[in-house]
C-alpha cells in the first residue's frame, strides 16, 4: 500500500538526512528509493511514445512496413503489458528486485537514442523526493487518479491533497 511504500522510503531516509536533506553522495546508498523512482518512471514514463523511422522495408505483426514509415513505439503501453508486468497498473517498487527483461523498461527509451538528459532526470527527483517526504506529510484526496496519455502522460484531471509541515 502507499503508506508502507511511504514508510519503507522513510525508514531509509531518516538515519541518513541531515536537516531533513540529503547530498547527492547518499544517493547511491538508497537502494529502496532507487526502486520506487524505476516503478514511478515504470507507470508515469515521461514521454510515453518514441518515434522511429524504417530503416527498411519490413513486417511487424503481420503489417508491412514500408522504408522510411514513420513508426511509435509505446513505452507506456509496454510498460503496461501483462506479458512484462504481473499487475501492471499496481503500484510494487518490489517488483524492480526481480531482473526484469529488457526491453521491457525503457521510461528513456533505448540503444543510441537514450535520451541524453536521462542522468538529470534520475537525479532531480532522487534529491526532490525526499526532501518533500523528510519536510511534509500529504495525503491525496483524489479517489481515481487516471491518466491522460498525449505528448507526455499527466493526470486527466486536478489531483487535490492534503499538505503539512512534518
Amino acid at each position: 500500500t502507499m503508506p508502507e511504500v511511504k514508510n519503507k522510503l522513510l525508514h531509509q531516509l531518516e538515519p541518513i538526512a541531515i536537516n531533513k536533506q540529503i547530498k547527492p553522495a547518499d544517493i547511491k546508498r538508497l537502494a529502496y528509493l532507487d526502486i520506487f523512482l524505476k516503478e514511478l518512471l515504470r507507470l508515469y514514463p515521461p514521454i510515453p511514445s518514441a518515434p522511429r523511422a524504417a530503416l527498411q522495408d519490413t513486417k511487424i505483426a503481420g503489417f508491412d512496413i514500408l522504408k522510411d514509415t514513420k513508426v511509435f513505439l509505446s513505452i507506456f503501453a509496454n510498460h503496461m503489458h501483462p506479458k512484462y508486468w504481473q499487475q501492471p497498473d499496481v503500484f510494487r517498487p518490489e517488483r524492480f528486485l526481480l531482473r526484469i527483461a529488457r526491453p521491457a523498461y525503457m521510461p528513456f527509451g533505448m540503444g543510441e537514442r537514450l535520451c541524453i538528459g536521462r542522468n538529470l532526470a534520475l537525479l532531480e527527483p532522487s534529491l526532490i523526493i525526499p526532501l518533500v517526504l523528510l519536510n511534509l506529510d500529504f495525503k491525496i484526496l483524489t479517489k481515481d487518479v487516471a491518466r491522460q496519455v498525449s505528448i507526455s502522460l499527466k493526470p486527466r484531471h486536478s489531483i487535490k491533497a492534503k499538505v503539512q509541515i512534518r
